[in-house]
């Protein structure tokens, strides 16, 4: 199970899912009064989002790493996937 989980979740899914956040977001943050405020609400919100990712990749990778052991070699996403996907 935790071996299909991961070979559903490739860099490809990560930056469409990473997509539909960055609209979700700037939808129900970006229409503040003032625009400036509305754009530091956005980045702060999206930066909150990205720290979470950064977390569940370590949650999976300790999983990985801690029941498997390395028994995978099937990777969920990379780090620089993650960070990627959140400065496009």
């Amino acid at each position: 199970m935790f071996r299909k989980l991961l070979s559903a979740q490739d860099s490809k899914e990560l930056r469409r899912g990473v997509d539909a956040l960055r609209k979700r977001v700037e939808k129900h943050f970006g229409d503040a009064d003032d625009p400036g405020l509305s754009r530091e609400l956005v980045e702060k919100v999206f930066s909150a989002c990205e720290q979470r990712y950064l977390e569940i990749y370590e949650r999976v990778e300790k999983i990985r790493e801690d029941v498997y052991q390395g028994d995978i070699d099937h990777q969920f996403w990379r780090r620089d996937d993650i960070m990627g996907a959140f400065r496009r």
